[in-house]
């Protein structure tokens, strides 16, 4: 971490701080890795109540009242790189990898943005995968497995592999959906990835769609096995421009 951080920082530092913060209920605005005014605000509003000097710069003297209140900058801060390759943006990125589909929208009660696949693609497409890491993993099938797009099958299991050999494979608490065909969030026309069965949600509890992902040493976090889902082709949601998804890893590129 650097000696301090004040306004117009930006970075998994700030991100880390913002945080704590929150915890402290002091900070009211979503993370977004950015020391700005409402970041400023909380963390003079902090140092007040710590009987500090109200300069809104995390400098030492407020990091040593902060970690005297369980604030370690290391494991608040950690954050995994962004990738060397993009996520897939529209529906005709993930059509030319992956199948283009007639669709139609289907909402249910539980599922309003539901969409059905009206030409079969599904059946041609949507095989079953028993993830020997995933067996005894709640939300998942325990005879088939979970369904996935055929053609990802082999990253899908050398991923699951990996964090199997890194020993974190104890890290995936709860498998929360892979083939759900559906519009993107607020969407009529953007398909949602897990409509191509390219995408798993994992341990959403603890990472829900627009939150802080858990972090680093907490029940659910999903940090450390980033990279190794990166290596394997899978985007993390976390890298998102907009609003992050830290339950969220899609198959992006082939290999």
């Amino acid at each position: 971490m650097p000696n301090e951080l004040k306004r117009g920082d930006q970075g998994a530092e700030v991100l880390g701080w913002q945080r704590f913060l929150i915890e402290q209920n002091l900070l009211h605005e979503a993370t977004d890795f950015v020391f700005g005014p409402h970041t400023e605000a909380a963390t003079v509003l902090f140092q007040q109540q710590r009987g500090l000097a109200p300069s809104g710069v995390v400098e030492q003297n407020t990091i040593q009242a902060a970690a005297a209140l369980g604030y370690r900058p290391t494991d608040a801060s950690f954050w995994p790189e962004r990738p060397d390759f993009p996520p897939l943006v529209t529906n005709d990125d993930r059509a030319a990898l992956f199948g283009r589909f007639a669709f139609a929208a289907a909402p249910t009660a539980d599922e309003p943005s539901a969409v059905q696949i009206t030409d079969g693609w599904d059946q041609e497409n949507i095989v079953w995968v028993v993830v020997p890491q995933l067996r005894r993993v709640r939300g998942t099938n325990r005879k088939k497995g979970i369904q996935f797009h055929k053609k990802g099958v082999p990253q899908l299991l050398a991923m699951f592999q990996a964090f199997g050999d890194a020993g974190l494979a104890n890290r995936v608490l709860y498998f929360d959906g892979s083939f759900v065909p559906r519009f993107q969030r607020g969407s009529t026309t953007a398909l949602s990835t897990h409509s191509w069965g390219t995408s798993l949600d994992l341990n959403a509890d603890w990472n829900d769609f627009g939150s802080p992902p858990a972090r680093l040493g907490t029940k659910g976090c999903v940090l450390e096995l980033v990279k190794i889902a990166n290596d394997h082709g899978f985007y993390w949601g976390g890298h998102f421009s907009s609003r992050i998804d830290g339950m969220h890893f899609e198959l992006t590129r082939l290999q």
